[in-house]
């Protein structure tokens, strides 16, 4: 099967000044939610992934792109058991396995089934009291946040025709908020960047909580 990460896993890591505040966010949230081992489910080239393990979080990181993990493996010396390439439909790994599972920007570029499976799976190898943490794209509700939205519009149109298009029908779906509310998954806290056009989202399946929603 060709990769499709194939080129563009080495201009993957352009887009990390813009992410570097939101993975210190999501970085503090795992730690508050105090999450041992953790999935970085789609990790892409494990910035995340190593990250968290300098933080002593047990992470690994699954992507089924092979450039993508070997330009993880080049440029941050993550290797063996801290990256492993798989399906995130069909996760090879036990059930209640990890504490935590990370979905970075995974969601929005799959179609509507795929993306219902991830979530079936995420939940299946998450512990019982296990947390969520989604960054993904949400509707922005601003003038600002249009405008933000229709400069991101743009990059993700330089994805491909397929990409934009599951783009275009997660935000049309209602994003982030709608696909976790459909799934059986609270929310317990959700935090807003880029004026509103993007969330780091923290859920429990099944729990019920009160909502913290921060917006800087």
């Amino acid at each position: 099967m060709a990769d499709e990460y194939g080129t563009f896993a080495r201009y993957y890591d352009w887009m990390e000044p813009v992410m570097v505040p939101v993975r210190r966010v999501l970085e503090g949230a795992v730690a508050k939610a105090g999450c041992r081992r953790v999935l970085d489910v789609c990790c892409g080239t494990g910035t995340q992934v190593a990250a968290l393990r300098r933080e002593g979080v047990r992470a690994v990181g699954l992507d089924l792109s092979q450039a993508m993990l070997n330009q993880a493996v080049r440029k941050g010396g993550l290797c063996g058991t801290a990256l492993v390439r798989g399906d995130a439909t069909r996760l090879p790994f036990p059930g209640a396995a990890f504490d935590g599972l990370i979905l970075s920007f995974a969601l929005h570029e799959k179609p509507a089934p795929i993306r219902r499976a991830m979530l079936v799976e995420a939940h299946r190898v998450l512990k019982p009291a296990g947390r969520l943490f989604v960054l993904d794209y949400a509707q922005p509700v601003t003038i600002a946040g249009r405008i933000v939205l229709g400069v991101l519009s743009l990059v993700e149109r330089r994805a491909g025709r397929a990409h934009y298009r599951c783009f275009r029908e997660y935000l049309q779906a209602g994003g982030t908020d709608a696909l976790l509310s459909s799934g059986n998954w609270t929310l317990l806290e959700r935090r807003s960047f880029w004026k509103g056009t993007a969330g780091l989202y923290l859920a429990s399946f099944g729990h019920t909580a009160d909502t913290k929603d921060r917006r800087p």
